[in-house]
């Protein structure tokens, strides 16, 4: 999906431009599924190919990041992380095709909803400005 380019308006020096915020995350039943911290976990590993890179990398324990990554696995029945053991070769993680899947879906989707978010926010400001002035 292409990136959108977003135009900003000048704004006099040290006046701030005010933004909404959206945040994302998935839920099954409920129950926190996949969010923005195991986003974030899952970028690292397949980058640096280690779930304890990867949690020292975004700040997390690595006990916290592996329940993390095993939680959303539980929920969703498929396994997002394929890990390898160490020993003489050295261990390591990758994404499955779930992991890169989950990930992708959450990116876009992430991305479409700051978008809508912004423009309508844009949207909603210029109305009131527009009504202000009649």
């Amino acid at each position: 999906m292409a990136k959108r380019s977003v135009t900003t308006r000048k704004r006099p020096t040290g006046v701030a431009r005010c933004q909404a915020r959206s945040k994302v995350w998935f839920e099954m039943a409920g129950e926190h599924v996949f969010g923005h911290g195991q986003a974030r976990l899952l970028e690292s590993v397949s980058r640096l190919g280690s779930l304890q890179a990867a949690a020292d990398e975004v700040k997390m324990s690595y006990r916290y990041a592996w329940e993390l990554i095993r939680t959303a696995e539980r929920r969703l029945g498929e396994s997002l992380v394929i890990r390898h053991a160490g020993g003489s070769h050295g261990g390591g993680s990758a994404l499955t095709p779930a992991g890169e899947r989950m990930l992708e879906v959450f990116r876009r989707l992430n991305e479409d909803v700051a978008a809508f978010a912004d423009d309508r926010f844009e949207e909603l400001c210029n109305q009131e400005k527009l009504s202000a002035k009649d």
